[in-house]
């Protein structure tokens, strides 16, 4: 990439895992993913008012919530009182009428590649809420759950399937949760998330890639869940499109 490369990684006090999806190598646009269009995060509920209005003059308009709302109510988002910054709260769940097969389906031993797979399968109106919010919504947008690392994992690994980026580098972008979410399972500060479901591997992600792959690409899965190619194209023009 010419010129000076921005950095990925937003580092804050109060937040670990927040990271720009720009600078990913992509057929589109001008060859790379565009930094300052979509951030993923864990959960901004501690932020100070500086990084508040830090993250707003990058130009912050929208936060794209995956927490349940139990979650999202017992840990109210910073930004809710930051003037010019909307707040959408769309869990990222198993739609209402396929909860029930995708429990059964998942058993009460699963690993978080088969969750993946679930989710893709049995919650394709919630994920096609969520990406078409962060492929249409004005400025930066920053999507995330409570860690930053599984159901952000999802749509963040869609988005840049949707924008060509390769599939190593959508587990190279999965993997980094990896690191910067050790932080917050050392100092305590997530204590919700049983330990075997804390680290980032690479079988996960690989899990879902190969589910996509075997069902016609990520293209195909795009136009089951939105109806046509409207979806995928919006998030590619989001990503690679100057602006």
């Amino acid at each position: 990439m010419p010129g000076s490369k921005p950095i990925r990684h937003i580092a804050l006090k109060t937040v670990s895992n927040l990271r720009d999806l720009g600078g990913y190598e992509t057929p589109y646009g001008a060859g790379y993913t565009q930094f300052g269009r979509i951030l993923r995060s864990d959960a901004p509920v501690y932020l100070e008012d500086e990084e508040k209005y830090r993250l707003k003059r990058l130009g912050v308009q929208t936060v794209v919530d995956l927490r349940t709302l139990a979650e999202s109510e017992a840990e109210v988002s910073s930004f809710h009182d930051v003037p010019g910054v909307k707040i959408h709260n769309l869990p990222l769940d198993f739609d209402a009428a396929d909860t029930g097969r995708a429990m059964a389906e998942l058993g009460g031993d699963f690993t978080l590649g088969s969750y993946y797979v679930a989710l893709l399968r049995y919650g394709r109106k919630a994920i096609a809420g969520a990406l078409d919010l962060c492929a249409r919504a004005p400025g930066l947008l920053i999507v995330h759950c409570a860690v930053g690392k599984d159901r952000t994992g999802v749509i963040a690994a869609l988005a840049l399937l949707a924008a060509g980026v390769s599939e190593t580098d959508v587990l190279a972008d999965y993997m980094l949760s990896d690191l910067y979410t050790r932080a917050l399972f050392a100092d305590g500060l997530i204590e919700t998330v049983h330990t075997k479901y804390r680290g980032a591997h690479t079988g996960y992600m690989e899990q879902m890639l190969d589910y996509l792959r075997k069902n016609g690409g990520a293209d195909a899965y795009f136009e089951e869940i939105s109806g046509g190619r409207s979806l995928a194209e919006a998030l590619r023009g989001k990503l690679t499109h100057s602006m």
